[in-house]
């Protein structure tokens, strides 16, 4: 890391020699700040100079303030201040600089120790001369007397550690440059006093601090570092949703997809046909018709049963993934999505028995699926670790309340083997849970599979069921409190029954809502004639239920995660751009992750929303 002098500049420029000969450290650059006075040229020429006589190494800059001879009025200081905070930023760079306050007036110094609180510094320092003004020296010579004399004192103020946050977040360079003379490198122009963009970022941003650190938010945020945009944007996540013109803010987001099925994914052409083409065996292929969508797909005029839904990806699923190169190449479309839509985390839900033959086990089948994730998570992380998108595994087991039931088993017991291949094994594509799936009734509800499910709990593998989305409330309790779900999938009918929705409140039992999958199958606004038919998604949020937006089927429903996210403006018009982030935020609380790795992804998509959001 580069030495660096900041120091501001009085009457005398000797000031500045004085400073690097006297601290004791090699500096690499030295940049002068000074306000726009008659001998501003003058001693400009005498530094250049001195610098490049006796210090040719040092990179030396001097900027002046333009229209500001003094900051001697409130207006004036206002000016230099904003300037100054600008100068410091730009100067110092990622660097924690060496500050000295000597330079100046009276408000001058107290202006350069403020930046170097604000900001950071590795050392605030001071210079007093042993002897009377009119002996200090006005020639190089003079300084290098004075100081091998040891008449030049150096106190010491400590580090400012700074804030972070100012140094990463703030508006910088508010000001023009455009003297042109050699000796200055830099010359800030006046602007008006209201317009301090700096000072005022900085004031909303420790205030927004203060608050936080007391805990007195009116209303808590679901990212630490939101609490740093201007106000101007921070007011703006306040703001409702648009459908319109908010759809490449969504997409830019670091998201999650906890509710994702690897057969649903590439139902449709092109995705379709490039799976076809990667058959290792294509005369073995057994091709299933797909009915076309109904019209309007996937914004229908009508619902559709969850049967119909489900026959459109029919050309997909174990009809194409029992061949190992279809297989491979539909997990490498599916990460190209992810990594495409910005999705973080991804919890892809499958069904290896389905997909398995004679001379394919289920095993052999689900080590496939893992070794390809993970082989993409790998290159990934080499070549663009910012955007990673990290994949789990959830095994499913499909309801069934008559003949072959031993699927379900079989299934369960994989997901099982595969929990104790993976323990321990660090960033891998693991089997994290299972997903109690398929057709939804009262024949079919989860205490129908309690038993089946003994082994995941004492096994520690996470449950997740569909649930409430064709059945009601009761399919929901259920699956809570027999199959002890840590989530739902789709639970629309969960509003009927207020205690259930405080208990989940109260676990922070997640719900993992899909818009579009919802309004094709169950219809909601703005579905005509659905008017009434209230989305619950906000009053799950503010009942304190930790919702989270995912695709179901990206290739059935033909929409992916940004779609569902900005689909909701329409079926919530109120929903705002915070709420959205809240839901975001939700998406990592409830995967199926250690806390460790909570933590890990929340600090990671903290800093990335903030610069989405800062733009």
């Amino acid at each position: 890391m580069k030495n660096i002098l900041l120091i501001t500049l009085g009457n005398s420029p000797m000031i500045v020699p004085e400073a690097v000969l006297g601290y004791g450290i090699s500096f690499d650059e030295v940049h002068v700040f000074t306000t726009d006075n008659p001998q501003l040229y003058e001693h400009a020429a005498k530094l250049h100079d001195i610098f490049e006589t006796h210090f040719p190494a040092i990179k030396l800059s001097i900027s002046g303030l333009s229209n500001v001879p003094l900051p001697n009025t409130t207006e004036s200081h206002q000016l230099f201040e904003e300037a100054l905070f600008q100068w410091y930023l730009e100067k110092a760079g990622d660097a924690l600089p060496y500050a000295c306050i000597t330079g100046g007036t009276k408000t001058i110094p107290a202006s350069m120790q403020q930046a170097a609180r604000y900001f950071g510094a590795t050392d605030v320092f001071h210079l007093l001369s042993d002897m009377p003004a009119k002996e200090n020296p006005t020639t190089i010579a003079g300084v290098f007397s004075v100081v091998e004399a040891g008449k030049i004192n150096f106190i010491s103020m400590g580090a400012e550690a700074g804030w972070e946050a100012l140094r990463t977040c703030t508006t910088r360079q508010q000001f023009s440059s455009t003297l042109a003379d050699p000796n200055i490198s830099a010359l800030w122009l006046k602007e008006k006093s209201s317009q301090l963009p700096l000072t005022r970022n900085i004031a909303h941003i420790m205030q927004s601090v203060k608050v936080a650190a007391t805990g007195l938010e009116e209303q808590p945020i679901p990212f630490s570092m939101l609490r740093l945009l201007p106000p101007e944007k921070y007011s703006w996540l306040h703001k409702p949703l648009d459908a319109e013109r908010d759809l490449e803010w969504i997409k830019t987001l670091p998201k999650t997809d906890l509710h994702c099925h690897l057969g649903g994914f590439a139902t449709q052409p092109p995705l379709l046909n490039k799976v076809v083409g990667a058959a290792l065996e294509p005369a073995a292929l057994i091709m299933n018709l797909t009915p076309l969508p109904p019209n309007g797909w996937p914004k229908p005029d009508k619902t559709i049963t969850l049967p119909q839904y489900m026959r459109l990806g029919d050309a997909n699923g174990s009809a194409l993934l029992k061949d190992a190169g279809c297989l491979k190449k539909q997990v490498e479309l599916m990460y190209a999505h992810f990594q495409e839509q910005n999705i973080r985390y991804a919890e892809v839900r499958c069904s290896p028995d389905n997909y398995a033959s004679t001379d394919r086990p289920a095993w052999i089948v689900l080590q496939d699926i893992q070794q390809n994730f993970q082989r993409l998570m790998d290159e990934a992380l080499a070549n663009m670790p910012d955007n990673t998108c990290h994949v789990n595994l959830l095994v499913i087991a499909t309801r069934k309340t008559e003949g072959d039931l031993s699927s379900i088993s079989r299934h369960l017991a994989l997901a099982i083997t595969a929990a104790q291949y993976n323990a321990g094994k660090g960033h891998c594509c693991a089997v994290v849970g299972v997903d109690l799936a398929g057709y939804e009734n009262k024949d079919t509800r989860p205490a129908y599979f309690a038993n089946d499910f003994i082994g995941v709990h004492r096994s520690g593998l996470a449950v997740t069921a569909h649930a409430g989305e064709n059945d009601d409330a009761e399919s929901i309790w259920q699956a809570v409190h027999q199959l002890h779900a840590r989530r739902i999938g789709h639970g629309l009918q969960l509003f009927q029954a207020k205690d259930l929705m405080r208990t989940m409140a109260d676990r922070r039992i997640g719900i993992e809502m899909c818009p579009y999958a919802n309004y094709q199958i169950r219809g909601f606004m703005p579905m005509l004639g659905k008017e009434t038919e209230i989305y619950q998604l906000l009053n799950y949020m503010k009942a304190g239920i930790p919702v989270s937006i995912n695709t179901d089927n990206i290739g059935i429903s033909a929409a992916n995660i940004s779609d569902n996210f900005i689909w909701l403006a329409r079926m919530l018009p109120d929903i705002t751009r915070m709420e959205i982030l809240q839901l975001v935020r939700n998406g990592i609380e409830t995967a199926f992750l250690s806390a460790d790795a909570k933590n890990t992804q929340i600090r990671r998509m903290d800093r990335q929303i903030f610069e989405v959001c800062l733009k």
